[in-house]
């Protein structure tokens, strides 16, 4: 019997001990494919010497593809976290644009000397529309592009001086400027190899023509500054400036753009700055003229998510500034010194008259609050009121709307009425039911 005994718990105990070993492999198995399902990062250290010899601090050193922000210390030396793959660095300053091509399988160590780097010297020209007559006032800007594409790779890298010294590749070219009413937006795709001159003629490339149009709400024309974001396979390069005046001429190169309005009047110490329209989106085909307005009076609303609330509800505000042809506000501020406006937001009950709720609403992207009614609160209409001081533009603006309160309790005790007719409801037809159930039985038996 004690052996019999004994060969059970033997059995038992190998059996446990499989099940833990099987466990232990299951365990192991699980961390090895965690640890193969997350790359290894391998450490970049980039140091940046610029042509003069010393140490460049405080620059941006980027990768193609995008990982994330790094900056260089006051040792010129920026590092970088990087899993393995194939990347471009990228650095960018002054007259200086730098860019590697490094193969990461390990940790290293990548040097950006100006002095030592193969860099091509560019010189840029913008001509006017008489295409005789250069324009030395303008602005010069590179974006690479993605290794093998067309594609921009970031945001376009703005370079003063001329030349500049570039490293050699692919990059998308561009140029703004402005002059006697006439602006400039252009850009075209460049093979840098060598040393260069790239030139830009809005009378010989292609080319289509913007006519600006901006209004003070009184309909008076007025200055600000009209700007273009080039959107290139679907990518943002950057915003440049081309045009200061209503009746403004701006000659673009073909393509797909979005813009924004910088509006501006003046008071006796501060600038006014109404900027409209960065999200809205527009083509330009060759030869083709259109016109952009914006300005005019403003269309200022006010809005809540429902009509009716309880006591003890949250109700949430937005505010909506629109010029008079759709464009969207996102900032509304002053210069010198620089102050965002703010919407002054008062919530009252209208057959008191008490003020139950306000507050102040940047003037910026995202005009949104939400409040809490009290669990008290009156039943009854409600005003909301928002105001907000223009200043030259129009002075103080107001924009209201209504919605109204009801008693919670009141409500729930409905509620519970109805239930309850339901309930009431549902037993007389299941009594009905059997009632008549019971008189088609006694037929049969009869």
């Amino acid at each position: 019997m004690r052996s019999e005994t004994f060969k059970h718990v033997l059995k038992l105990a190998k059996l446990i001990a499989l099940i833990i070993s099987l466990m232990a492999a299951l365990i192991s198995l699980v961390s090895i494919s965690r640890a193969s399902a997350t790359p290894r990062e391998y450490t970049v250290t980039v140091k940046v010497t610029g042509h003069d010899g010393t140490p460049v601090s405080g620059l941006g050193v980027d990768t193609i593809p995008f990982s994330r922000n790094y900056y260089t210390d006051s040792n010129g030396i920026a590092v970088l976290s990087l899993e393995p793959g194939n990347y471009t660095l990228l650095t960018c300053h002054g007259q200086y644009l730098m860019k590697r091509n490094i193969d990461v399988d390990s940790d290293m160590t990548v040097v950006l000397d100006a002095r030592a780097e193969d860099l091509c010297d560019i010189n840029s020209k913008l001509f006017d529309i008489s295409d005789t007559n250069e324009i030395f006032d303008h602005s010069f800007w590179l974006c690479p592009t993605s290794p093998g594409t067309e594609t921009p790779a970031c945001s376009h890298l703005w370079l003063f001086g001329d030349p500049v010294h570039v490293s050699k590749g692919e990059y998308w070219a561009g140029t703004s400027g402005y002059i006697n009413g006439v602006g400039h937006a252009l850009h075209k795709l460049v093979s840098i190899d060598n040393d260069m001159t790239i030139e830009f003629h809005p009378m010989r490339d292609p080319t289509g023509k913007i006519l600006l149009q901006m209004f003070d709400p009184q309909g008076g024309e007025i200055e600000g500054e009209f700007m273009v974001e080039p959107i290139i396979s679907g990518e943002f390069i950057g915003w440049v400036g081309c045009g200061r005046s209503s009746g403004d001429i701006v000659y673009v190169t073909p393509g797909d753009y979005r813009h924004n309005f910088y509006l501006t009047k003046a008071s006796d110490d501060k600038i006014w700055e109404f900027r409209v329209g960065i999200e809205e989106r527009f083509t330009v085909n060759t030869g083709e003229e259109i016109t952009i307005s914006a300005g005019g009076p403003f269309d200022y609303t006010v809005r809540v998510d429902k009509s009716n609330y309880l006591q003890g509800e949250h109700v949430h505000i937005t505010l909506s500034l629109k010029d008079s042809f759709g464009n969207e506000s996102h900032w509304f501020n002053t210069h010198w010194p620089y102050e965002s406006l703010q919407h002054e937001v008062v919530v009252k009950c209208l057959e008191t008259n008490a003020t139950i709720y306000s507050t102040s609403i940047e003037s910026s992207w995202a005009m949104e609050n939400t409040f809490t009614l009290p669990s008290d609160a009156s039943q009854g209409d409600y005003r909301v009121t928002s105001t907000l001081d223009t200043g030259p533009f129009a002075g103080v603006i107001s924009a209201e709307t209504d919605f109204s309160v009801s008693d919670e309790r009141k409500t729930e005790i409905l509620w519970i009425w109805i239930t309850f007719a339901i309930i009431v409801a549902l037993l007389f037809a299941a009594v009905l039911h059997l009632l008549l159930r019971g008189k088609k039985n006694e037929r049969s038996y009869s």
